[in-house]
């Protein structure tokens, strides 16, 4: 683990390097946002990562995966914080995203029992 994380700032400015050659490609800022997290980036450092890569694609999938992956608890956030972030990744996707399974994917990451995580609804209106 000890040169994983030595190895980790060298990552992130390659990616940054990436990031300059083809500003509109998301792929070196998911690699920076993943890497964040290894390098132990504080809110304050992840936040602007975070904010490039959705400002070039602000529905990217695995950028919202690893983002998720920060905001829990066992990184640097809370299962609150988590959740906020779940909720707001659903609402903000397009129809038919996969983005809408983020909050699954949160509700996961808690520990909640797959039992608890569907409801069935049922329409009033069929009786």
């Amino acid at each position: 683990m000890k040169s994983f994380r030595a190895m980790l700032p060298a990552a992130i400015e390659e990616a940054r390097r990436a990031a300059l050659l083809d500003p509109a490609n998301p792929g070196p800022r998911v690699v920076m946002v993943t890497a964040a997290r290894g390098a132990q980036y504080g809110r304050a450092r992840f936040r602007p990562l975070w904010d490039g890569l959705v400002a070039r694609a602000p529905h990217h999938y695995e950028g919202y995966w690893q983002a998720l992956q920060y905001w829990c608890a066992k990184w640097y956030g809370s299962d609150r914080l988590m959740m906020r972030f779940a909720g707001r990744a659903v609402r903000k996707a397009p129809q038919g995203s996969p983005l809408t399974g983020m909050y699954l994917h949160a509700l996961d990451a808690q520990g909640v029992p797959s039992t608890a995580r569907f409801v069935t609804v049922t329409d009033p209106a069929a009786g």
